[in-house]
């Protein structure tokens, strides 16, 4: 609160409900046919304040289990027309599920109206015994 008052620019920050929805898999060209859970409903929390956010997200991901993320990131919006922005966005933290243990960073690309935001996320294989994930995710501020 007091970097807030320190600072003439800075501004309170808005709550984000974050919704992760689909994930499509591909590549993985040295991978066992696999049968991906790409429905990843899930439900998460972010606090957004000049461009910086916390978050923690909780979802069903590929594996058919419970997967979780605590993460901090940067997100830049470019307003397009009206209440049209595209928005890019770089969230790094730990994740729990996935198939990953580990600390990762997940860049995103999004459409906002208003106050609601849709957003394509893009995970690579890191070895060709995995696949790479593209997944959707729903942001709305309150």
């Amino acid at each position: 609160m007091l970097a807030v008052a320190a600072c003439p620019h800075a501004h309170a920050g808005e709550f984000d409900i974050v919704a992760p929805v689909r994930s499509w898999h591909f590549d993985g060209s040295e991978m066992a046919p696999q049968h991906w859970n790409e429905n990843n409903l899930g439900l998460g929390a972010e606090y957004r304040a000049d461009g910086f956010l916390v978050g923690a997200v909780a979802y069903h991901d590929s594996y058919y289990k419970v997967a979780k993320a605590a993460y901090v990131g940067y997100s830049y919006s470019l307003p397009v027309y009206g209440e049209f922005a595209v928005e890019a966005t770089l969230r790094a933290g730990y994740i729990n599920g996935s198939g990953f243990t580990n600390w990762g960073a997940l860049p995103s690309v999004g459409i906002s109206y208003g106050r609601t935001a849709v957003e394509l996320e893009f995970l690579p294989a890191i070895k060709k015994t995995q696949a790479s994930v593209l997944a959707l995710m729903l942001r709305r501020s309150f």
